[in-house]
């Protein structure tokens, strides 16, 4: 286990999975749906072994799982981590949980490493993109796949990330241009959940990434980009990319 904890979230750790179904509706389980698929075309073989990178509570976890795949499901959040951990218990189930950025994970070689859900907006210096992308490369088998998505443009264009009002919820997440590639993220949720009153609001920095800069550093450590086809996943409205370690 890493002590780093980037905080992400964590306030709210225990609202995570009913915020995001509640705000995002049918679009969030169809996000796991159509990202189990495309894990299953690239690895027919249930035996292969996957690094959810970003795993939270267990959105892709868990169905990856089910499905008979060994996960290692790693994030720099621990109050993500620790809802993760109570949904294998209360199922009777275990895996390998890591608590540490992107950048200093340690487990076996991977055949899949998994990184989506705009999880590289929260690494905002050069340095831990590039030591990110060296780690994932490193624990990649031969032939490994990596799987992962950027968020568009639009994105870091729009200002309101998100708004949604109804009698449980009211959800504000907007983002703000600081300078160059830098932006203020402001999530503020509030509403009443089991009968509970609860108010919640978390700021933070990310970061928009050019695609010549991420190609670039995969590139350098060994991964090519492979024809992937994107259209089920063009609804989340970012950019998905398939590479594959030489």
């Amino acid at each position: 286990m890493n002590d780093k904890d980037d905080n992400f979230h964590s306030d709210w750790a225990y609202l995570y999975d009913w915020v995001y179904e509640t705000s995002f509706g049918s679009g969030y389980g169809r996000m796991g749906l159509v990202t189990t698929d495309a894990v299953r075309d690239l690895l027919p073989s249930t035996e292969s072994r996957i690094a959810d990178i970003g795993a939270g509570t267990g959105r892709l976890t868990l169905p990856l799982l089910d499905a008979g795949y060994e996960i290692s499901a790693i994030d720099s959040s621990k109050a993500m981590l620790n809802v993760l951990e109570g949904k294998l218990k209360a199922d009777g189930k275990q895996t390998e949980i890591i608590h540490a950025p992107m950048s200093q994970f340690k487990t076996k070689p991977v055949d899949l490493a998994l990184c989506v859900f705009t999880v590289f907006i929260y690494v905002t210096e050069d340095d831990e993109l590039s030591a990110s992308l060296e780690n994932i490369s490193n624990h990649l088998k031969p032939g490994g796949y990596f799987l992962f998505d950027l968020a568009s443009d639009m994105f870091f264009q729009q200002g309101t990330v998100m708004s949604h009002r109804s009698d449980q919820l009211t959800r504000s997440a907007k983002i703000t241009h600081i300078k160059d590639e830098i932006f203020e993220m402001r999530d503020h949720i509030s509403g009443i959940h089991d009968g509970k009153e609860f108010i919640h609001e978390e700021v933070f920095n990310v970061r928009r990434w050019d695609t010549d800069t991420v190609f670039g550093h995969l590139n350098q450590n060994g991964l090519q980009r492979v024809d992937f086809d994107d259209s089920n996943f063009r609804f989340t409205g970012s950019r998905y990319f398939l590479f594959r370690k030489s």
